[in-house]
């Protein structure tokens, strides 16, 4: 009898293990399904992070010269928020920014919407 009980719980157990697994994985289809970053998205803003060793003066004179003003500044991040003023394309800033040896990285700003996944239990049927 013992025997027994043991291995319906083994069963239970390896069943639940296995439902919240395919949850997970349904999940996160339906998320990464619906991420849109199309160029429609995109602003006139860049995202930009400086090396350690550029100071805030040095970080604020470089991008000035090239025609953007600063949004915010995440001290945390070492990161800054650009909004482009002049003419320039997105693609020819960040192309600017990323030749610097003084820039870890700069990207455009872009939405990404995510729209909320399916209820489950339409799929459980």
């Amino acid at each position: 009898m013992i025997k027994k009980v043991i291995a319906i719980g083994i069963v239970f157990l390896l069943c639940s293990v296995h439902l919240i697994t395919a949850k997970e994985h349904t999940m996160k289809m339906h998320v990464s399904d619906r991420m849109s970053t199309t160029p429609e998205n995109i602003t006139k803003e860049i995202l930009v992070q400086f090396t350690d060793s550029t100071s805030q003066n040095e970080a604020e004179a470089f991008y000035k010269r090239l025609g953007c003003s600063l949004i915010k500044y995440s001290q945390r991040f070492n990161t800054y928020h650009l909004k482009i003023d002049n003419k320039s394309s997105v693609d020819e800033i960040i192309e600017s920014f990323n030749k610097k040896p003084q820039v870890k990285w700069a990207e455009p700003n872009v939405f990404v919407h995510i729209e909320p996944p399916k209820p489950m239990y339409d799929e459980e049927k």
